[in-house]
């Protein structure tokens, strides 16, 4: 099933909750909803779920209008952060209650609930009552529940927010063995980018109701439209810079690291004011591996931070500006603090960005 919100608005009052929202869920996809608390996430996809009403535009799923459509008609499963697990009964009449709604024959609910149980993994668990469970075996019994139905789509809530950092990795792995297994469109909502980048195969980022934008994990992280964006997935150095020439999708630039030209497909004129970002990964400390064509700059050393697989240098410009580096299985010692440092990077790493986008800067 494809999902398409199209010009989707919803107002609480005189509070706009999502703003004329028009994106595309393809079928058989993991679509993630990301974003900071409060962008409107959460509210479409609770429009979706037919749990709240669109205050304009339209919902489609599979070319169907099902924007006026009540919610127990939809045939849509989901899961919520908390699971809402009966605890009086076992995993196995937890799953059969939602079966038990529907009108269907005994046969149908039992080979329904026993394929739900054989995806999930948890025949094991069957006779044990919720409080008995771990919290990534809860979960288990809440996705059983929602997929014991047979629905269109699916609808995950933050559903790994309140498992540890354990937990969470291993449901991870679970949800995806599960999708991939079933091939059901999914819509799942987080502010987990980590969660996001590794699980998804679209991404829809959101802020303040709108979409910033939509793309696959690495488009996203290597190429983000915005400074909110480019800031907000992973880590980023952001700066000023100047548009001084433009020839072939090609933008000679001026920054307080120096002189470069950048290819870019976005659309910049002369003199424009932009912004410039740079992955801590892509700047390099200059030695015998650097790149010739690759252009260097100078800036000052400071702390490093060592993390096993990873190190982290703090530099900064003559204007004291933090740039952040990342080296991974570095075997080279950090100059000491206060030491003029030759970094270079390539100009593909280098991405080109409006100096602001409205409703973003300052949140």
């Amino acid at each position: 099933m494809s999902v398409f919100f199209q010009n989707v608005c919803k107002k609480y009052g005189k509070f706009q909750a999502v703003k004329d929202l028009t994106i595309k869920i393809e079928k058989g996809s993991l679509h993630f909803l990301l974003g900071p608390s409060g962008c409107g996430k959460t509210s479409t996809l609770r429009l979706l779920a037919g749990l709240e009403t669109v205050s304009s535009g339209k919902i489609f799923i599979d070319d169907v209008d099902v924007t006026n459509l009540p919610a127990a008609k939809r045939n849509i499963g989901m899961v919520f952060q908390n699971y809402a697990l009966w605890p009086h009964m076992t995993v196995k009449k937890n799953i059969s209650y939602v079966l038990d709604l529907q009108s269907i024959a005994e046969k149908e609910k039992q080979d329904r609930l026993e394929e739900a149980l054989a995806i999930t993994h948890l025949h094991a668990f069957q006779d044990r009552l919720p409080g008995q469970l771990s919290g990534g075996q809860q979960q288990r019994v809440a996705l059983a529940r929602a997929l014991a139905i047979r629905p269109k789509l699916l609808l995950l809530d933050e559903p790994l927010c309140n498992l540890d950092t354990q937990l969470r990795m291993e449901m991870r792995e679970n949800i995806l063995r599960i999708h991939e297994k079933t091939k059901i469109t999914a819509l799942y909502v987080t502010h987990d980018q980590k969660e996001a980048l590794s699980m998804g195969s679209a991404i829809t980022v959101m802020h303040e109701g709108r979409e910033i934008q939509t793309g696959t994990p690495k488009e996203l992280y290597l190429r983000p439209k915005t400074p909110f964006l480019a800031n907000f997935i992973g880590e980023t150095n952001l700066l000023p810079a100047k548009i001084l020439q433009k020839e072939n999708q090609h933008f000679s630039i001026q920054t307080e690291l120096g002189h470069f030209t950048v290819p870019s497909t976005q659309d910049f004129q002369v003199n424009q004011q932009i912004s410039i970002s740079i992955r801590p990964e892509c700047i390099k400390i200059a030695g015998p591996e650097k790149i010739k064509e690759a252009p260097s700059f100078t800036l000052e050393a400071g702390k490093s931070t060592y993390q096993g697989e990873c190190e982290t240098f703090q530099l900064y410009t003559s204007s004291k500006k933090s740039i952040k580096c990342l080296t991974f299985n570095s075997k080279f010692s950090f100059p000491k603090e206060g030491t003029p440092t030759d970094c270079w990077v390539q100009p593909q790493d280098i991405i080109l960005l409006p100096e602001t986008f409205s409703g973003e800067m300052g949140s």
